[in-house]
């Protein structure tokens, strides 16, 4: 089941972007394309609370998000909590751009699937959740009944019309075989990263000497 369409005047794709890779812009694309939605905000984060600590500069991180989208008109970056003190959190970064006028009609919020399971650890969801929408991107091999199964079980804690909700915003992507884990190991290597990032982001990444391994 996939979200109403053109309900929303922008969705939100957080995360690390360490670095930013052809995964990230293909999906938040593939997902801008199924709502019909023009604009999307890039949000990188100063450091996940439930993730690990980046490894390239929040200035880096930054430049690499904007070379990857530098031909992408729909992708605006928010730099907004990317030169805060961690932890961050997603309910003051929504707070301060609707207090600034940045958010204009619905909004969504996207997540991975697997992330549901960690939904009840953040923080001030319930109000999170009376400002944004999630929108659940499934990537193979995950399918739908196991991701409802997940939204059923959060029932309890969120009550039956947040969790309707959730199953109404579930989005089906490609399978981007992708990491940016893959990636840092592949620089600190020297290896090619032809095919996983921009080539833009690529020569950023050599140039600057980005996850190269340090000698001992």
């Amino acid at each position: 089941m996939l979200v109403d369409m053109a309900v929303y005047g922008q969705i939100i794709f957080g995360g690390t972007f360490d670095p930013v890779h052809l995964g990230h812009t293909g999906i938040a694309g593939e997902i801008a394309q199924t709502l019909g939605v023009t604009r999307i905000m890039l949000l990188p984060t100063a450091g996940n609370p439930l993730k690990h600590h980046a490894a390239a500069t929040p200035a880096q991180r930054l430049d690499m998000l904007r070379l990857a989208t530098a031909h992408e008109i729909f992708f605006e970056i928010c730099d907004y909590e990317l030169f805060r003190t961690p932890p961050t959190y997603t309910i003051d970064t929504v707070e301060y751009l609707t207090s600034a006028g940045r958010l204009t009609g619905h909004t969504g919020f996207i997540i991975g699937a697997d992330s549901l399971n960690d939904l009840h650890h953040w923080r001030r969801v319930d109000e999170l959740l009376t400002m944004v929408d999630l929108v659940i991107a499934v990537r193979p091999p995950e399918d739908l009944s196991s991701v409802w199964e997940i939204i059923n079980s959060l029932k309890p804690r969120f009550g039956n019309e947040s969790a309707e909700r959730m199953k109404s915003n579930i989005v089906r992507t490609k399978l981007y075989d992708i990491s940016s884990t893959e990636i840092r190991s592949r620089a600190a290597e020297g290896k090619s990263l032809a095919g996983l990032v921009a080539p833009s982001v690529e020569e950023y990444i050599k140039t600057n000497g980005i996850y190269r391994r340090q000698p001992r």
